[in-house]
């Protein structure tokens, strides 16, 4: 979930080792690595800042912190299953799935 909607759900194979949201994705590079020493690595975070949930903004709500965004973010995308047991809100997963 990211500011309150769901951004992707999928076996936690699928989400630790192929994620396909941004946000996702994400999350996933800002995790320590098992067995690296923190004063020889410096972790990833994310860039800007959360949307405010009293005003979220319309449309994908990741879009302003998102390296992938363009203009159809402005509109809410589908949660939809892009894959067997796969399920992302995102417009240009679902591009890139389709186009496969």
């Amino acid at each position: 979930m990211y500011a309150g909607r769901l951004a992707e759900k999928a076996s936690t194979d699928a989400i630790v080792n192929s994620p396909l949201h941004p946000y996702t994705q994400a999350l996933i590079a800002s995790l320590p690595e098992v067995g690296v020493r923190h004063d020889q690595t410096t972790l990833a975070g994310i860039p800007g800042r959360p949307p405010s949930l009293i005003n979220p903004p319309a449309g994908c709500r990741f879009r302003d912190r998102c390296p992938f965004a363009f203009a159809k973010c402005s509109q809410t995308p589908p949660f939809e299953e892009v894959r067997a047991g796969h399920h992302v809100a995102c417009w240009k997963v679902s591009q890139e799935e389709q186009g496969k």
